[in-house]
């Protein structure tokens, strides 16, 4: 449910006690979120366990989710260019199958390549939940300012530097 999952994005972002705009259908709805409200502590504590295990595969898999990311990282998408959004897609693509989701390439003529993915609930077979990312990045330039190679995914201490590191290869 929509609330249901606007509160657990609060949870994890640090959204609680800010306001939240969240459009459904064709009217927008706005959630508080509170650390003093009911429902708010109802539903952290109904997924509670559910995060705890996500927090545990990302700490357990962490060398193999920056690896991914580097790959991605590594690779020029810049649209605004044109330069290499089919390989990225394809890079996507492969990440996304290598984690057990189904996943295709839809090209639409003149727009950059699609990458569509899908897991089938088997609990809830009827509902969808769906992500929506970018893989393409801004331009590099002004090369100047870089520190390093824009493309390189250098990893020091706990922070990937590159472009789309974090907008928005990062979040993939």
């Amino acid at each position: 449910n929509v609330l249901e999952s606007a509160v657990i994005a609060a949870y994890f972002n640090g959204l609680a006690g800010k306001t939240v705009q969240k459009k459904s259908g064709s009217s927008y709805g706005i959630y508080r979120f509170t650390r003093y409200s009911s429902r708010y502590h109802e539903i952290i504590r109904q997924n509670k366990m559910n995060i705890k295990k996500v927090l545990q595969h990302v700490d357990q898999n962490m060398d193999g989710l920056v690896k991914d990311l580097c790959i991605l990282i590594h690779q020029p998408s810049v649209s605004a260019k044109n330069q290499g959004l089919k390989k990225c897609a394809s890079l996507v693509k492969n990440t996304l199958k290598n984690s057990g989701i189904n996943a295709e390439i839809l090209t639409i003529k003149n727009y950059p390549s699609i990458v569509y993915g899908e897991i089938k609930s088997k609990k809830n077979p009827n509902k969808t939940l769906l992500f929506y990312n970018h893989y393409d990045v801004q331009p590099v330039e002004p090369i100047d300012l870089w520190h390093e190679d824009p493309f390189s995914g250098v990893v020091k201490g706990n922070r990937i530097y590159g472009r789309g590191s974090s907008d928005d290869k990062g979040e993939l």
